[in-house]
């Protein structure tokens, strides 16, 4: 794909925002980015600044609707070594209990405004997904019925699918995985479950492994500081497609990007997770502020993908969206930025 940095900052302003700091670190371990959540979970994180955290509350919203107050308070050893020279930072943990179900299935955007005791406050954003069966709240453990379950499959050495389970008076097909932030197991990929017999695999997803390549129009366009820059390419990606039943692992073949999921039902599909890496996005910003003689630090507070396609034979009609998100920090200040690729195209088999 065409640099990532595009002419993403020829936007610079020199007016600061004076109550931004980025020397106030923020990091949301829950929910973690592009994960999918499906019940009652954590949401919790982690917060330092150079003038300490101690008087003021932090608050968190979700898709800019506020959501709560949060103190930060909580034991974190681990952030306390990493920022030694930052106050209380052994005290900078964040958490509470959420229930995810209570969102609309689809994806979210969680954000953390942290004030340090110098007022001054720094933001942290990223996306999540949820999925749900019914209702948000099972309140009847006879709404729940195992028994009704067809087949138990080891997807990975950390994942299960299973079929048929009836809940909250439906049979369902979904993941049990093992996730390392929470410790425990989720419920992920929840669908309806396929009345037919498919030994597992629900007869109503298309087969579709394989390799594909095909060409691709977009417009990349980046906004801040009072300026808006766009520009449209015509590339040509391959795509490497792997399928689990109606799960797919869809991974466009370069090393900048990164694995996404998504799922396919009958001739649609679904796509969702973070394209690019944080660290590679970071730098090719950088690289190309420092060849125009702009000398600024990026960072990048969200990157998302989101996407759709439909299956026709050996073609497939993809549309995407990526976001970003964040601020770039210069000698002159602080200026928040966003990028857009929107793109769309057909890929082949």
């Amino acid at each position: 794909m065409r640099t990532w940095c595009l002419l993403l900052l020829l936007f610079f302003s020199a007016t600061a925002l004076a109550e931004l700091n980025p020397e106030i670190k923020i990091r949301i371990e829950e929910p973690a980015q592009g994960d999918s959540y499906s019940g009652l979970s954590n949401l919790r994180g982690w917060a330092v600044a150079p003038a300490g955290i101690t008087r003021n509350f932090s608050e968190i919203y979700i898709d800019d609707q506020f959501v709560a107050y949060i103190f930060v308070h909580g034991q974190r050893t681990d952030v306390g070594n990493a920022y030694p020279d930052y106050p209380f930072s052994d005290r900078s943990g964040f958490a509470m209990a959420f229930n995810y179900k209570n969102l609309t299935p689809g994806e979210h955007e969680i954000t953390v405004k942290v004030f340090d005791d110098n007022d001054d406050y720094n933001v942290a954003s990223q996306t999540f997904n949820t999925e749900r069966f019914v209702g948000s709240f099972i309140s009847d453990d006879s709404d729940v019925d195992i028994s009704t379950s067809e087949t138990w499959t080891i997807v990975d050495n950390q994942t299960y699918l299973i079929t048929g389970p009836t809940i909250e008076g439906k049979r369902w097909d979904f993941q049990l995985k093992w996730d390392r932030a929470s410790q425990s197991f989720k419920i992920l990929q929840i669908e309806p479950a396929d009345s037919g017999d498919s030994g597992g695999q629900d007869a109503a997803c298309d087969d579709i492994q394989g390799i594909w390549s095909g060409y691709v129009n977009g417009e990349q366009s980046v906004s801040g500081g009072g300026y808006y820059v766009t520009d449209s390419y015509y590339l040509r990606r391959g795509y490497r497609i792997e399928q689990t039943g109606c799960s797919l692992t869809i991974t466009i073949n370069s090393p900048d990007y990164l694995p996404m999921s998504g799922t396919i039902s009958e001739s649609s599909i679904s796509v969702s997770g973070q394209p690019i890496d944080k660290d590679v996005f970071e730098r090719g910003l950088e690289d190309y502020l420092y060849q125009n003689g702009i000398i600024g630090s990026v960072n990048a507070q969200s990157i998302t993908l989101t996407g759709q396609g439909s299956v026709n034979g050996t073609r497939i009609f993809l549309e995407y969206a990526i976001r970003a998100r964040g601020y770039v920090s210069t000698s002159q200040g602080n200026i928040s930025f966003e990028y857009r690729d929107d793109g769309s195209g057909d890929i082949y088999k």
